[in-house]
């Protein structure tokens, strides 16, 4: 059971917070926005879980046990879906960064930033290809 309510709060702060963040935008700082991930985390941890818990003992022949899976499922989808976005999006950035830069530069300076670029490139597809979140 513990196991069990360790993924759910894990699940449930991830897939919240993707939905804070999104509201947030642009309004707050990344480090910002790094504390009030830890403020929610506590709150969360602050919860009953241990009543939650209790309830679901109670409640546990009556729950659509396809339904919560598929839910989860899905939560768990989104949120590796929302890293690999943001790993992504990181190594866009630092695409056209380099790209931006090779416009005023000589050809010898040219090369090197191509393989620079080729190594960013490598490390976004190794990204891509990792298991992002462990449950």
């Amino acid at each position: 059971m513990q196991q069990s309510i360790s993924a759910v709060k894990k699940i449930f702060v991830e897939s919240n917070w993707q939905q804070i963040e999104n509201s947030l935008a642009e309004s707050v700082t990344s480090e910002q926005k790094a504390i009030l991930k830890e403020a929610f985390k506590t709150r969360i941890n602050e919860a009953d879980w241990m009543n939650q818990a209790n309830l679901l003992r109670l409640e546990y022949h009556s729950i659509n046990w396809e339904k919560a899976k598929a839910h989860l499922n899905l939560d768990v989808a989104y949120i590796k879906l929302d890293s690999i976005y943001n790993h992504y999006s990181t190594m866009l950035e630092k695409y056209n960064a380099v790209q931006q830069e090779i416009k005023n530069d000589s050809l010898d300076e040219i090369n090197r930033k191509i393989a620079d670029t080729r190594i960013i490139l490598m490390k976004a597809d190794s990204i891509r290809k990792k298991r992002i979140i462990e449950l």
